[in-house]
């Protein structure tokens, strides 16, 4: 079997069109030709040698440029493989299954979030854009319906308990760490609005975003020692954020069984607690 073999020398590259073969069972290679020095030779000249020999290979020349390739299509398949992963990896499906019998939901949310948590993660955008953006990910069999995209959202308000408590328990599982340590902060989330009202949570207040003149609402999150995400809590825009601290303790004392409590916080968190 004959092939091309560039060897790479100190005056330069060498071409030479060699041969395989056996003798006594041993693979060895001869020389058939020398081609000369690639630096003697233009990238133009190269490049005529190359259609040449597609040519006598009988393959057609247009396959030796770009020229004959046009762009299918272009999707993303490595945010999709690595939620899917990280939802094996939580058991997710066990979850699913959970809230489906408490439910009458038949459409299939869990697609619908991974796509939600993949534009979140991807470029931040609105639930209609995330409904036109869906096709350029590999990964999603059946279209989501734009409706469903709300819904979802409608599900997880109204399962956020056993969400919580079901990934909080699959980490410590996963992790065997002893929740000892946890740290809490507090965010601030805007919204393209200046409309306030009494039934919703968007207020207005200070912004730690510097949105002075839009509506937002209170974030506190906490975390362990390894930065994995315990729970959250979402508070009216208008919260002032020291009055969470409280609030983050007893949910900690109630849902996760904990009993003495050290507090270290600055004065911003905190001015006394009782």
């Amino acid at each position: 079997m004959a092939f091309l073999r560039v060897d790479k020398k100190k005056s330069g590259h060498y071409m030479r069109l060699l041969e395989s073969y056996k003798e006594n069972g041993v693979s060895k290679h001869r020389t058939l030709c020398s081609l000369g020095k690639v630096e003697d030779f233009t990238k133009e000249e190269l490049e005529t040698f190359g259609k040449k020999l597609l040519e006598l290979a009988g393959k057609p020349v247009e396959t030796a440029t770009l020229t004959a390739l046009s762009e299918q299509g272009r999707y993303n398949y490595g945010f999709p493989l690595m939620i899917n992963n990280l939802f094996n990896y939580f058991k997710i499906n066990d979850l699913e299954t959970k809230i489906n019998r408490k439910t009458k939901v038949r459409f299939d949310w869990v697609s619908c979030l991974k796509l939600q948590i993949i534009e979140r993660l991807k470029s931040p955008c609105s639930k209609l854009q995330s409904y036109f953006n869906q096709s350029d990910y590999i990964g999603f069999e059946e279209k989501i319906d734009l409706h469903h995209f709300y819904r979802t959202l409608d599900l997880l308000s109204d399962y956020e308990g056993i969400i919580k408590d079901y990934i909080f328990k699959q980490q410590r599982a996963l992790s065997e760490e002893t929740l000892d340590v946890v740290f809490y902060d507090v965010t601030t989330l805007y919204f393209d609005s200046q409309v306030e009202s009494e039934e919703s949570m968007r207020k207005k207040s200070y912004s730690k975003d510097g949105k002075a003149h839009k509506t937002q609402i209170v974030l506190g999150l906490l975390v362990d020692k390894n930065r994995n995400p315990i729970s959250y809590e979402i508070y009216e825009g208008n919260t002032y954020e020291g009055g969470t601290m409280i609030d983050a303790l007893k949910l900690l004392k109630k849902h996760y069984r904990i009993g003495q409590v050290v507090v270290v916080a600055d004065s911003g968190m905190i001015s006394r607690l009782s």
